[in-house]
């Protein structure tokens, strides 16, 4: 078996068992938690308006949701095997190391992004009730949910690998780094944030709605393209892959003890 195909199989199996477990009723429900929002914003008297489902993508599903699915599901890649104490097991296997992380990888992240993408399909058509959302402006809040989910994915299932601590540095990073700098109105910082890129997606997706009276946006300039915001996107997926798959070859893990 190439390392192709071993990626396959272990994705394949990924997928199925990311929708088992303890955790997946949780989780599904942060998941769905903009659409909710989304219909109880529609269901007042007033409706929905384009600054609700524009504020509820950007600073809600972007910014919230999809960072903290993006940590925990990203943390347990391999996390779950050092816990369960399998991951000695796994590795044994006659296929290298780096093909159960990024079979891993790709599995949950097809699983969860096909989840987190319908449900911001759902949230979208919602709103569309009131604020009659044209395809392309529907095809934004998901590309950049999922764009997002993913980078935030390779991220830390990447820093699990180099660290045990990585559950606490990536909620440091995700919520007080990522929301101190990503809506800096000056200078080049805010671009470091993986929240600006997935919102530039969105603002562009949005060419004709006046959004300049919600406030977070102001670190975006009228330079920067939906391309250049695919481009740092895809970069922080790959390198994080890479090196996530690159550690688990040179890196040993330590399995805890077992517990009468």
């Amino acid at each position: 078996m190439n390392a192709l195909s071993g990626t396959l199989l272990v994705a394949r199996h990924a997928f199925a068992r990311a929708y088992r477990g303890p955790r997946v009723l949780w989780l599904a429900l942060v998941t769905l938690l903009p659409l909710f929002l989304a219909l109880i914003q529609s269901g007042t008297r007033r409706g929905a308006d384009m600054e609700m489902f524009a504020g509820t993508t950007l600073f809600f599903t972007l910014q919230a949701i999809v960072p903290f699915l993006g940590l925990m599901l990203g943390v347990s890649i391999l996390g779950d095997e050092v816990e369960g104490r399998t991951l000695t097991y796994l590795f044994t296997r006659p296929l290298p190391r780096p093909v159960f992380f990024v079979g891993r990888l790709l599995g949950v992240g097809a699983a969860f992004g096909l989840f987190v993408g319908l449900v911001s399909w759902a949230a979208a058509r919602v709103y569309d009730e009131d604020v009659r959302l044209a395809a392309s402006e529907v095809a934004g809040a998901v590309v950049s949910a999922l764009a997002g989910l993913l980078a935030y994915l390779a991220f830390f299932a990447a820093l699990r690998v180099l660290t045990r601590r990585a559950l606490v540095i990536g909620f440091v990073l995700a919520f007080v780094f990522e929301g101190a700098i990503s809506k800096l109105p000056e200078g080049n910082v805010s671009r470091v944030s993986v929240w600006h890129h997935s919102a530039l997606l969105f603002v562009r997706g949005l060419p004709d709605r006046d959004l300049r009276r919600l406030e977070g946006l102001e670190g975006i300039r009228e330079e920067e393209t939906a391309g250049s915001a695919w481009r740092v996107l895809a970069a922080v997926f790959l390198v994080s892959t890479a090196v996530g798959a690159w550690l688990v070859q040179r890196r040993e893990t330590p399995i805890p003890a077992a517990t009468a």
